[in-house]
């Protein structure tokens, strides 16, 4: 459940009404540290997609190429005389000896996924350092005098280089950010902390990140070998291994790994910009409560009920100011995250820890549902009729609360009865509404050059695209 009253939980796309309202608004233009997150949050996903669909797919093809390039050579190998003869080979026979034994030396020595491994995680950290220098960029365009008590000394020969004095700063600017980034992340966590008076390294996925922006450099600099440093600086930072880990040790990126990764550093991104958002602007709470909103709904829609618990409850501990709706609607999210992860008790126990008495009936039919007390559920639904105070019609077709309910006959009749037509019909006219939005505002096909034919225009099928959500 999110904010818009007319789309309760949906944060993509307001509507045309919504969009009327606040045209001439400046308040609702793109702010640029919730662009400089979004970008780089959506980067994230990226990885996360290629790895849940390329990796396993550049598997097959290798495992294909091996037994395509054997078939070759047992092939050629048969036709070859059996008797001494002249000696000679048919030349097309040759050709394939040759090709198929050049393909099998080759492919018993390559391993395309794991290249693929390592390179989407050298690419995850490129996206963390873009961040990182896009929020700051950010932070100091709009707190000049920031930028300004760095105290920075610069040659008179660079200052004559620029023709004017926003050119000169746009340089001091540029050259902060590639100093910043030339540090550790350690040291760059711990220069942040001092510059803004905050401390950024108390939370729990802190020693995760660490062991990640080692493990970079060890598959930048060393194939994966472990040093000195990496042991050292990850018993600074108390680093737990599941295995025994020694210097020489060889790491690997698995695809595993390489998921978690992008967890954690979508956590530690939101986080962090979050953070010092709040921190630097605090007359800005509101528009920061109002985007970390939609990370915590988005993680309940594609049913990552982890990374909802952990933005949840990182949004109950800085949103400061919140309206009494909002804090309502956190409490119902972390709670819908809770149930559906399995954590029933710790669902039931932060809603019995709420007065409900002067809550919305939207809310009331919230608490119903997430108890299991289905009846119940239904006769607020009737109650509340067409349109609640939040509760839409379309928010029965897509809120995560509804998930379980809408399966049950309670719902159904409700429905039936609050809209005086069937659930299954309600939700074709939604997905119809929605394909010819998306089918107006979709994107171009991207330009992809290829030596292997033409392409296989085969659709892929929606169990495929849901791993696209990350």
């Amino acid at each position: 459940m999110g904010r818009h009253l007319n789309k309760p939980g949906i944060q993509t796309k307001p509507s045309e009404l919504h969009e009327e309202e606040t045209a001439n608004d400046p308040d609702t233009s793109p702010h640029p540290i919730s662009d400089a997150i979004d970008a780089a949050l959506h980067r994230y996903r990226d990885i996360d997609a290629v790895a849940r669909l390329i990796v396993p797919a550049t598997a097959r093809i290798q495992h294909e190429m091996f037994v395509g390039a054997h078939d070759v050579l047992q092939n050629a190998r048969s036709r070859i005389p059996e008797s001494d003869g002249d000696g000679l080979i048919d030349d097309v026979v040759a050709a394939e000896l040759d090709e198929s034994m050049l393909a099998l030396d080759r492919l018993v020595e390559a391993n395309l996924p794991q290249t693929l491994l390592d390179s989407l995680f050298l690419g995850l950290f490129s996206a963390f350092d873009a961040f990182s220098g896009n929020l700051l960029t950010a932070i100091y365009k709009m707190r000049p005098e920031l930028l300004d008590s760095l105290n920075v000394e610069i040659p008179l020969a660079n200052i004559l280089k620029h023709q004017t004095f926003d050119e000169l700063k746009e340089s001091v600017l540029y050259d902060e950010i590639e100093r910043f980034r030339r540090k550790s992340y350690v040291e760059q966590f711990e220069q942040l902390e001092c510059r803004f008076g905050l401390k950024l390294r108390a939370f729990g996925n802190w020693p995760r990140f660490v062991e990640l922006g080692q493990r970079r450099n060890l598959v930048t600099h060393c194939e994966g070998i472990v040093s000195k440093q990496y042991l050292r600086i990850c018993m600074e930072n108390s680093v737990q291994f599941e295995d025994e880990i020694q210097e020489g040790t060889r790491l690997k990126v698995s695809q595993e790994y390489l998921l978690e990764a992008c967890s954690v550093i979508y956590e530690v991104s939101l986080k962090l910009g979050q953070t010092l958002w709040r921190k630097l602007f605090p007359d800005e709470f509101l528009k920061a409560n109002e985007h970390l909103e939609h990370p915590v709904y988005e993680a309940l829609r594609i049913e990552r009920w982890d990374r909802a618990i952990v933005l949840a409850e990182f949004a109950a501990s800085v949103q400061n100011g919140a309206s009494d709706l909002d804090r309502r609607v956190r409490i119902i999210n972390h709670a819908i995250a809770l149930r559906f992860s399995g954590k029933i008790d710790e669902c039931e126990a932060m809603l019995n820890s709420e007065d409900w008495t002067a809550a919305a009936r939207d809310f009331k039919l919230a608490v119903e549902v997430l108890f299991g007390r289905h009846y119940d559920a239904a006769n607020l639904m009737r109650h509340i009729g067409s349109e609640g105070d939040l509760l839409k019609q379309k928010s029965y077709h897509v809120w995560p609360l509804f998930r379980e309910f809408r399966k049950t006959q309670h719902f159904l009749d409700a429905y039936q009865d609050v809209y005086g037509t069937s659930f299954a019909t309600g939700l074709a006219e939604e997905a119809k509404k929605v394909a010819n939005q998306s089918k107006d505002t979709s994107n171009d096909e991207p330009e992809v050059e290829s030596d292997v034919g033409a392409p296989d225009t085969t659709r892929p099928p929606l169990s495929m695209i849901k791993l696209l959500m990350g």
